[in-house]
């Protein structure tokens, strides 16, 4: 099973970061991803939950799962202090994707959407750690936390 098996997906993705003043970094992501092989049917994109790496801030219960997922994101990230190889920086972000089986799922009424905030340390010999919170964007239902190694995007 898993990694031994057959499967093929795409993903394409693009991403702009834009700087205007020193510590100061406005970043975001547009992303479409299709599984285009999946035999044993192991693969689905995940949006929302606290391990999601594509929307952030929706509970579990809530996350959606498919074959096709788009998603966007927005960032602003401010580097609260730089000095190498250490670093603790603030992020405040706007999340928004859907993933979906066929045609007929694809609408807007499904979309979720979250914004939120988190911080992101970085330990020398270790690398960048990220700890994010959120909430759904139409009911304000708090998202719980989301932790991971390396910047979302």
């Amino acid at each position: 099973m898993g990694a031994t098996e057959d499967w093929f997906q795409m993903r394409q993705f693009v991403r702009g970061f834009w700087t205007p003043w020193r510590d100061h970094t406005f970043a975001g992501r547009l992303f479409a991803g299709e599984i285009l092989y999946n035999p044993l049917e192991v693969l689905e994109y995940k949006i929302g939950g606290p391990r999601s790496a594509l929307v952030r801030g929706i509970l579990d219960s809530r996350s959606q799962l498919g074959q096709y997922a788009l998603a966007a994101n927005m960032e602003y990230r401010y580097q609260i202090i730089r000095q190498d190889p250490v670093g603790l920086g603030l992020v405040g972000f706007i999340d928004a994707g859907m993933a979906f089986n066929d045609a007929s799922e694809f609408q807007f009424e499904r979309m979720l959407a979250s914004f939120g905030f988190g911080m992101r340390i970085t330990i020398p010999g270790f690398g960048l750690l990220r700890f994010d919170t959120g909430w759904n964007m139409r009911t304000l239902e708090w998202g719980g936390f989301s932790f991971g190694f390396g910047q979302m995007f």
